[in-house]
């Protein structure tokens, strides 16, 4: 009988064994989404005069990434620590995961997200529970809505069913180079983000294509773009970009977002109204800077230099101006117009 017991014991153990060795083989890190993990150091900017710096990047397993950083934000004050932030990506089986320590990061109002997905395809769409602050779990659903470079990039949105929104870029070996959210107070919708800045360094080392026409042409608008950039009330800011990141939903899909930052019955609506939405030049918005701002009454013109990139990461660059009203409330566009 005891001979009996032991047997069923180790066959017991056999199983749960390769039980084991199952969950495990089926949460092996998917190959596609390694690629996404980030490897080098970065700068990011934001609204206003926020910035923050991944200094240090640290990896104990292939499958898991430590960033670690500090936010940089002239407009206020505190110490050190208050700055300092970690951020860690880990790929289990088929998702990326993405946990942050460090509260003012400019990042989602979550502390853990599924940021990523495969497959890496347009449509494909997951559902997850995100972990706030204090611990709750809330319900997302995330999508991908474009992918280009071959599939070294992704944009992908985010929901949750009260309403809270995120959208972010992921380039292969540089993580999340561009973030938005979008905010409601009172009401009133306030989108933030930022965008990475690419280094010097990094555009040296990377190949040079023939030079087309249409890039010569390109390089030389470059040339008569300004290039200080100075700084804008972060309302503004905001506003500015929020619209330009709703433009490529609005010209791709129609996406109403947009209609939420300008003032009803003005020049900005109508110009909207005129655009053949289903013409998709094939460039989306990838950052600007603001060069100019002046007070003409009852509205603030506020002029800047926007950069589109294609498939191709050929740049666009154009000089918009806008007029804002109500910056004394809720800021509106009122009308806006290329240069």
């Amino acid at each position: 009988m005891r001979k009996i017991i032991i047997w069923l014991v180790m066959m017991l153990l056999l199983l749960l064994t390769s039980c084991s060795r199952d969950a495990l083989n089926l949460e092996s890190p998917n190959d596609a989404l390694l690629e996404f993990l980030q490897s080098t150091t970065d700068t990011y900017t934001g609204d206003d005069n926020y910035f923050h710096v991944v200094k240090a990047i640290s990896s104990e397993t292939s499958d898991s990434v430590k960033l670690s950083g500090e936010v940089k934000n002239n407009s206020t004050s505190g110490s050190k620590s208050e700055y300092e932030f970690e951020v860690t990506c880990t790929v289990i089986g088929n998702r990326m995961i993405q946990t942050i320590e460090g509260s003012r990061l400019n990042d989602s109002d979550f502390n853990e997200v599924t940021i990523l997905e495969a497959p890496i395809e347009i449509g494909h769409k997951w559902h997850y529970k995100a972990v706030n602050k204090v611990g709750n779990k809330v319900a997302f659903n995330a999508e991908i809505i474009d992918v280009w470079d071959n599939g070294n990039a992704v944009k992908v949105k985010y929901e949750s069913k009260d309403g809270y929104r995120e959208e972010r870029t992921i380039f292969s070996g540089r993580g999340t180079i561009d973030f938005v959210k979008e905010l409601s107070y009172k009401g009133t919708s306030i989108i933030t983000g930022y965008h990475s800045t690419f280094s010097s360094e990094s555009e040296a080392n990377s190949e040079v294509p023939v030079t087309t026409e249409v890039e010569t042409s390109l390089e030389a608008q470059a040339e008569s773009m300004p290039m200080v950039s100075i700084n804008i009330p972060v309302s503004i800011y905001n506003l500015l970009l929020g619209f330009n990141q709703s433009w490529d939903s609005f010209i791709k899909d129609g996406d109403e977002a947009i209609w939420k930052l300008v003032e009803l019955e003005s020049p900005a609506v109508e110009k909207l109204d005129s655009i053949d939405i289903t013409e998709d030049k094939g460039y989306r918005f990838y950052k600007f800077y603001a060069y100019e701002i002046h007070e003409e009454k009852p509205y603030v013109v506020v002029s800047i230099v926007e950069t589109y990139v294609d498939d191709q990461n050929n740049e666009m660059r154009n000089k918009v101006t806008y007029w804002i009203s109500n910056t004394d409330t809720v800021p509106k566009i009122y009308d806006f117009s290329g240069n």
